[in-house]
């Protein structure tokens, strides 16, 4: 019997102890497993799981790891869900907005700090950020005492502090007037680091501390001395690429366009100031937010996902400022979803900001998306004509967008003129024939490799193919109001999708080849509808699709297939008296320097109608 009660009493203990693993180990991976999947999924609970998940960690170092992970990391990185500019929109596939309020993140930070140590690789960056909260609630003074004091306590566990938090340091001495201390300060710097590494690799600068340098420099009105700096640092940059510091190796776009922005410079420098407001129509200040102002000449460059040379955060009112030199430049915006949802940005295509000898004022202000009544919901549409109707605004006109979407995106253009009325009703027809472009010659560039999805080639033609719609309101000025796309998130904005489908036309046996993925054989079977009837529109715009896409993939030049392409475009431009075909036939005699016939297809052009707009 004692034999059977000490049995007992092993499984008990291993059933505790079990129970104690899964306690400690498993519930908690699995807990975050959820927090991940409902954060994954936009869950609007997610962020207050994460806080929960954060607070209620077994151990100090979970915890730590958790701070890093949720509030640092995303900190570090800038990281933003949208980028909005007068000409683009961009977004990423997952959220990074994490919900924390202000408050929230710094009371993360300050504990991340007072229980971390040195040895944690976010430990510098938690205070830097716990730097630049003093020097915007308190003072710029207090906030260098800080650093000072902080300094002091890194040093003494290890040999450096990142430059995250030292370069804050003739950062705020350079805001405080006291450009010599901080060029000292970077002078000093750079030799007590080039004597620290000396015996490990060829030190040189960072970007940052060069555009610094390079800033305080223009302050002081030395311009050839900004740019023997901006030499002497590409010249470090590249010896050392030379001796196997591979890291040196690629150039700096940032320090480049600074260069060439310098090298256009003549007189005196003064740097202006552009203030501003981020908030939404009703007054609500969009706290946060980044706010970037680039060169207009860069402004096709993909946004740096760490942070551009001129860009600030929005501060608890919606207010930015930003110290810039004179010039053109093209100004954006970045936010969290939640910032934006429901929300668009109003702003003409060709907005630039112009910063010449005074400083700047310019507000953005965010306005609601309108709502859209038909057709929604992936709707068939069966007849003949097709009925857009929303939400009326206070508007001098409107102006419908259609897109058709395929594997990896979309294709949106404008399919009508200006709408007086708050719907509008247009042929089928009428959407079949929208623009799209060709190649005269086929270069090594427009070669297509790879496979294609049908989609991009049959537009509104695709027969079980997925469109949707947008209405974009001005005023009498032409200046944009609001608009209906934009991003929604919330569900009381997902009940109306302005998705349709169109079956009324059928598929043909060209159709089916193409979606087939049989190029050639498609391109022959619409040939043969074509030789059928040669007013059959739809043959040819798709013939002419095929054609550009085969010769891509063959790379042919050959002037026969081209000849071809071409002379169904000019069937189309009869046909359809679209302006865009005669556009295309415009191109061609442009190409081949037929002047007689550029000005036969500008007048055709002009005759359908292509200088209204």
């Amino acid at each position: 019997m004692r034999i059977k009660i000490k049995h007992l009493l092993i499984v008990v203990v291993a059933l505790s102890m079990s129970f104690l693993t899964i306690q400690a180990l498993v519930i908690p991976i699995w807990k975050e497993k959820q927090v991940e999947a409902a954060f994954q999924a936009g869950d609007p609970e997610a962020f207050e799981m994460m806080k929960a998940l954060i607070d209620q960690s077994w151990t100090i170092s979970r915890k730590l790891t958790l701070i890093e992970r949720y509030i640092l990391e995303p900190e570090l990185g800038q990281r933003y869900d949208v980028y909005v500019t007068p000409t683009s929109s961009s977004w990423s596939d997952r959220g990074f907005s994490r919900g924390f309020k202000t408050e929230d993140v710094q009371s993360y930070i300050d504990e991340y700090i007072e229980r971390g140590s040195a040895d944690r690789i976010y430990f510098d960056y938690a205070q830097a950020l716990k730097a630049k909260t003093i020097a915007t609630e308190k003072s710029k003074e207090e906030a260098i005492a800080y650093i000072e004091e902080q300094k002091q306590v890194i040093l003494s566990k290890r040999e450096f502090v990142d430059e995250e938090l030292l370069l804050l340091q003739p950062e705020y001495l350079r805001q405080l007037g006291k450009k010599e201390e901080a060029l000292e300060f970077l002078e000093a710097y750079r030799a007590q680091e080039e004597k620290r590494l000396q015996h490990a690799f060829v030190y040189v600068p960072s970007e940052k501390w060069i555009v610094l340098k390079v800033k305080l420099l223009l302050e002081e009105n030395l311009l050839s001395e900004a740019l023997s700096a901006i030499k002497e640092w590409e010249q470090q940059r590249k010896k050392a690429a030379t001796m196997e510091e591979d890291w040196y190796a690629d150039e700096s776009e940032r320090v480049s366009q600074l260069k060439k922005q310098l090298q256009q410079m003549k007189g005196d420098i003064e740097f202006r100031t552009v203030t501003g407001y981020v908030k939404k129509e009703d007054g609500t200040p969009v706290v946060g937010a980044a706010v970037v102002m680039r060169d207009e000449e860069e402004s096709y460059r993909s946004i740096s996902p760490i942070g551009e040379e001129n860009e600030t955060k929005t501060d608890e009112q919606g207010k930015f400022t930003l110290t810039v030199l004179p010039g053109d430049y093209q100004i954006g915006i970045r936010l969290f979803f939640e910032q934006i949802d429901g929300y668009s940005w109003p702003v003409d295509q060709e907005e630039i900001l112009r910063v010449t000898d005074q400083d700047i004022q310019y507000d953005i202000e965010l306005r609601r998306l309108m709502n859209v009544t038909s057709p929604v919901n992936s709707e068939v549409i069966e007849g003949e004509t097709i009925t857009f109707q929303w939400e009326e605004t206070d508007a001098a006109y409107y102006q419908v967008y259609t897109a058709y979407h395929f594997e990896n995106g979309s294709m949106s253009s404008l399919v009508s003129g200006p709408i007086t009325d708050d719907k509008w009703s247009v042929a089928i027809t009428e959407l079949y024939h929208s623009p799209f472009f060709v190649d005269y010659e086929i270069s090594n560039q427009d070669v297509y490799e790879g496979g294609l999805d049908p989609a991009q080639l049959f537009d509104y033609l695709h027969p079980k193919g997925l469109f949707s719609w947008s209405v974009v309101a001005y005023d009498e000025n032409d200046k944009e109001l609001r608009r209906s796309n934009g991003y929604r998130l919330d569900e009381s904005l997902t009940e109306k999708l302005p998705f349709f489908t169109v079956r009324n036309r059928s598929i043909t046996e060209a159709d089916q080849l193409l979606l087939d993925g049989k190029h050639q054989q498609a391109l022959d079977a619409y040939r043969s509808l074509i030789k059928e009837n040669n007013d059959d529109d739809l043959a040819l715009r798709m013939a002419v699709k095929v054609l550009n896409i085969v010769r891509q993939q063959t790379k042919d030049n050959s002037p026969l297939l081209r000849e071809e392409m071409y002379h169904y475009i000019a069937k189309l431009s009869e046909l359809t008296e679209k302006p865009f075909y005669a556009e295309m036939m415009m191109e061609k005699a442009e190409k081949e320097g037929d002047d007689e016939a550029f000005r036969e297809w500008m007048e055709m052009y002009e005759q359908h109608g292509g200088d209204e707009n």
